[in-house]
């Protein structure tokens, strides 16, 4: 499948983001731990979509689901920085300094 992902043209960029990961199969339940919310979102819109092309892919009838999650920090520790706040974040935690300059000079995170 994520082959498919990375060769196709019906999935977008995000969505070749999310299923480009580890997963794991258990009981007919695919698990997959997401970066973000709005990878979440994205799922949600998408799932019945994906079971769909899974289920062809595979070549097998058999009902199953998927479910997600959102990492934990220590899951999240390699993870891709998307937005304004990841990137603060991340800078905060290599370099603790930058949080006082941020609150002497009065600066605003945008």
């Amino acid at each position: 499948m994520q082959a498919h992902a990375k060769q196709s043209n019906d999935f977008s960029l995000s969505e070749r983001v999310i299923l480009d990961r580890d997963f794991s199969w258990e009981n007919n339940i695919l698990r997959l731990v997401l970066d973000n919310p709005l990878q979440m979102d994205i799922l949600k819109q998408r799932k019945s979509v994906w079971i769909k092309l899974l289920q062809e892919f595979l070549q097998n009838a058999t009902d199953f689901e998927i479910e997600a999650s959102i990492a934990t920090p220590e899951q999240a520790e390699g993870k891709i920085i998307y937005t304004n706040q990841d990137k603060w974040n991340f800078l905060v935690s290599k370099y603790p300094i930058i949080e006082e300059v941020k609150r002497r000079f009065g600066l605003i995170l945008e």
